[in-house]
């Protein structure tokens, strides 16, 4: 069986892994979890990937045993994205279909307003159509940043001085183009903003807060979503390619985002689409999901690969889970709690996983 793979991986690496197990089930092809967030304590939060103002979320107060649907009245735009959190303020935002916008909670995910309306953020960037709000960054204080898709205009962050009251368009911007635009930013804990421009081998990055930006090349890059800080400068991102049959690769900087190597090449032997998905660390644990083309239900060949070494050298993991529908299509999205806990927002089933990584004793 595919978890014992992952269970005996972990022995012969000298850690211990529980078996993978869902803790949220859909029905059969029953749309998916795009974004996953660990809030403290006991509290885990997840957004829909098809979802409305009335079941933007689904929040889990007792690690992931229950789940209940909160909303986001006045909402609008499809799939959620992204959640930035620091202490009790969440940001959060919707796009790929419908209007955009960016939502708020006070109170660590219970309750949900909009913090600027689609209207608002095409006011404020000058674009017509402000297709996704991607990755709120807190930067310090009551100082956010936020990244938006949006390919007619040369604004792609907002920012925020006041906690998200009041937004402006900084002067500095990364990007190439009007037509460029990036799926996640993430700050990293060295204070380097990155910000990958997709399928391209640009990653830019800042290092005063976005106040300027500069890039750097990822050589033979076809940049994605995934972004990771393994620590002490090294950080990781993601390939993505529409060629059949085509490899897609991982790449890894211990300079701080400076210069960028391949350390982890992945075919699925896929018709469509792959992608590298996600990257997240867990105390030394390293795990990237490389993930099949979304649509259908029966692409269900992905991989989930890990590495013990920061990102040096890696190893899959084969399909983490097999479910009553089959097995997995995508983690879109991981994220790690207390005692080493990952959860995972997948595709399709809408489904949430769930595995723990320790020490081997």
């Amino acid at each position: 069986m595919l978890v014992s793979l992952f269970a005996a991986h972990a022995v012969a690496q000298g850690r211990c892994a529980m078996p993978v197990t869902s803790v949220y089930q859909g029905a059969q092809a029953s749309d998916a979890f795009s974004s996953i967030c660990y809030l403290g304590g006991d509290r885990l939060i997840a957004g829909k990937r098809s979802s409305n103002a009335g079941n933007r979320f689904v929040l889990s107060n007792d690690h992931g045993q229950s789940w209940s649907v909160v909303g986001c009245a006045n909402s609008t735009g499809s799939h959620t994205y992204f959640f930035g959190h620091h202490g009790n303020v969440v940001f959060c935002g919707t796009g790929d279909t419908g209007q955009a916008c960016l939502m708020r909670s006070n109170d660590a995910g219970l309750t949900w307003s909009v913090a600027q309306s689609s209207a608002q953020l095409r006011a404020l960037t000058g674009s017509n159509n402000v297709r996704s709000v991607f990755s709120p960054v807190h930067l310090r204080g009551n100082a956010w940043l936020v990244n938006l898709k949006i390919t007619d205009s040369p604004n792609k962050v907002i920012k925020s001085l006041d906690g998200g009251t009041t937004w402006f368009v900084p002067l500095a911007q990364p990007g190439q183009a009007s037509s460029s635009w990036a799926r996640q930013m993430i700050m990293t804990g060295d204070g380097v903003l990155l910000w990958p421009q997709v399928l391209s081998a640009r990653m830019y990055r800042s290092t005063d807060g976005g106040a300027s930006w500069s890039f750097a090349t990822v050589p033979t890059a076809q940049l994605f979503q995934p972004l990771c800080d393994a620590g002490n400068g090294v950080y990781l991102c993601g390939d993505a390619t529409a060629t059949a049959n085509a490899s897609i690769q991982l790449h890894r900087s211990s300079d701080m985002g400076l210069t960028w190597s391949a350390v982890n090449s992945v075919n699925l032997q896929r018709p469509g689409t792959t992608y590298w998905r996600d990257i997240v660390r867990i105390s030394q644990t390293l795990y990237a999901s490389a993930c099949c083309l979304e649509g259908t239900s029966n692409q269900r060949f992905m991989q989930l690969h890990t590495s013990n070494d920061l990102g040096i050298t890696w190893q899959s993991l084969g399909n983490p889970y097999t479910g009553p529908f089959g097995g997995m299509q995508a983690i879109y999205q991981m994220c790690a709690t207390k005692n080493r806990m990952v959860f995972a927002a997948c595709q399709p089933d809408s489904n949430i996983l769930r595995w723990q990584i320790c020490d081997w004793q």
